[in-house]
């Protein structure tokens, strides 16, 4: 049988060197806090149809952008929405090694 002291998970190991259990109960992660207030809903001016609304920041974030791609026909605005949609497309690297091999690495 295993030395008990020897094995890297036990408890007695993981408060040795700092680890008790990760983020303390409670507490919150980046990603909860950011989603907590893009989801908060305010009277706020429709980008789109220019009438105020009951909309929450992450509605009125979306609408900008897409007023942004329609209205002022930035490109870039438009590239975000779609790779937002289908994700972005793959790229293909032709890449010559010694030898001549040709590989084609997909990223």
């Amino acid at each position: 049988m295993a030395n008990e002291e020897n094995l890297l998970n036990s408890p007695e190991r993981a408060r040795e060197v700092g680890k008790l259990g990760g983020r303390p109960k409670g507490s919150k992660s980046t990603k909860t806090i950011i989603r907590k207030y893009l989801e908060a809903v305010a009277d706020m001016k429709n980008p789109m149809s220019g009438d105020f609304e009951n909309l929450s920041y992450w509605d009125a974030m979306v609408l900008k952008q897409i007023a942004k791609a329609i209205k002022k026909g930035d490109t870039n605005a438009f590239r975000e929405l779609i790779d937002r949609l289908d994700g972005k497309p793959k790229q293909e690297v032709d890449q010559n090694v010694t030898g001549g091999i040709n590989i084609n690495i997909i990223k």
